[in-house]
């Protein structure tokens, strides 16, 4: 019984099960990296995730290795001797969730200049979503991503003029 004034409590699980995940009500989880490089999936791998929750009207959230806007090469924990490896971005990430014909290929850019924002649409190779759709996405489908770190994803929006 859910008390009046309580929050919408909402759970996320980590699973490629989406069908169970669509029947039970629940929302999924994606792992898109790690502190080693084989702890981060390929763009194709997030992709099918990504169209499969659509289909199947399953919200979720990714969580680890997205510290950066874009898909890049960086180093995978904060040692000086550490491992390098490619990063998803997180404005790849939602961009794909709303572009969904070209989510693989989204995944895939590592072309900052690739995207643009204005007041009124977010684009990527000229393929456009209005922001009030992207708002839409963001509260009911590609929920949120989780990074370990606050101020690299600010930092690396604001070295891109986007923040």
């Amino acid at each position: 019984m859910v008390r009046p004034g309580a929050p919408d409590l909402h759970l996320y699980i980590e699973s490629d099960d989406i069908d169970t995940l669509a029947a039970r009500g629940l929302r999924a989880k994606i792992r898109t990296g790690g502190i080693t490089p084989d702890a981060f999936p390929d763009a194709s791998s997030i992709a099918r995730f990504i169209v499969r929750c659509a289909e199947k009207s399953v919200a979720f959230k990714a969580t680890a290795g997205l510290h950066h806007p874009i898909r890049c090469v960086k180093p995978l924990t904060y040692e000086p001797d550490a491992p390098t490896g490619t990063m998803h971005g997180f404005v790849n990430l939602f961009l794909a969730a709303a572009l969904l014909n070209h989510a693989e290929t989204i995944l895939g850019e590592t072309d900052a200049r690739a995207f643009e924002f204005g007041d009124d649409s977010a684009s990527w190779r000229g393929h456009s979503v209005t922001t009030e759709t992207l708002a839409r996405i963001r509260s009911e489908f590609a929920i949120s991503f989780g990074s370990c770190s606050f101020e690299e994803p600010v930092a690396d929006l604001k070295e891109l003029g986007w923040l």
